[in-house]
Formats: structure tokens, sequence, C-alpha cells
């Protein structure tokens, strides 16, 4: 095997980029994991604007709390995080970032992916328990479940 092909996909140094859809698939599951790039601690939401609501608040909280400031500050943060991509070769991350980025402008703040993470994680935080990627994920799944209930 040649080193492109010895390349695993994944949000390491030395990864590559995906072949396919399924693989894009992948990629997306692990936008949690991204909301934990040193880039993005900036962007956490602080504890004083969670009070007064909860984990699953309605979406509206989110689309106040994320003003176009805080939507640049992501963006600006999204821009390190593909700049160290590509100093570390990790063709994940750098895909990953750059598809994170592109959609910012298209999707409404309580509905993109990163956000929403970010928005599970600042809750994480606030409540001094599992502040990890899995239970980001997890916490991210009940909010889309509870999303839909209200639709």
């Amino acid at each position: 095997m040649s080193g492109a092909e010895e390349r695993i996909l994944g949000l390491h140094p030395g990864s590559r980029m995906p072949a396919d859809s399924d693989e894009v698939d992948a990629l997306l599951r692990r936008v949690p994991d991204v909301a934990f790039a040193p880039e993005l601690e900036g962007c956490l939401f602080p504890a004083d604007a969670l009070a007064g609501t909860y984990l699953f608040s309605s979406p509206d909280q989110i689309g106040r709390l994320a003003t176009p400031q805080y939507v640049a500050g992501v963006r600006e943060a999204l821009g390190k995080v593909t700049a160290r991509a590509g100093l570390e070769e990790n063709a994940g991350l750098e895909f990953l970032a750059k598809t994170l980025d592109h959609f910012l402008d298209g999707m409404p703040p309580d509905e993109h992916p990163l956000i929403v993470a970010l928005w599970c994680r600042s809750w994480a935080r606030r409540r001094g328990r599992d502040e990890v990627p899995a239970a980001v994920a997890a916490a991210m799944d009940e909010y889309e479940s509870a999303r839909g209930s209200r639709g």
C-alpha cells in the first residue's frame, strides 16, 4: 500500500479527505469532537447567558445568543481550526471545519450542528459534568428529538 492508501479517515494528524458520501456522513457525526477544538473554547456560551433557560429551550434562545458577532467569532475560530488542520495534514478535520464554516450563513443557528454542539457543551460545563464529546453527541440527539416534537 502507498502512504495515501494507508491514511485513515478521522480527525487526527495525517487523516485523509472523505472519499464518498458514507465517509462524509461519518465525519459529520464527529461534530461534537470539533466542539472541543481549543480554537472554539471562546465560542462556548457564557453561563450567565444560560441562566433562566434549559438545555432544550426554545430554539429561539440559541438564535438570540448566536448574534452576528457570535457567528463571526465561530467563523474566525473555524478558520484557525482549518489552518491548524492544514499544518497537521489533518484532512478530515480540515474538511469538516470548512464544511461547518460554509453552512454558517445558510442555516439558522439553532439548526447548525456546530452551534448546537457548542450549546450542548456549554450546558455540560454549566452543570459541571459530562463535558465530553460522547455526552455532547447524546445531548445533541436529545435536542433534535425535542425540536422535532415541537414542529
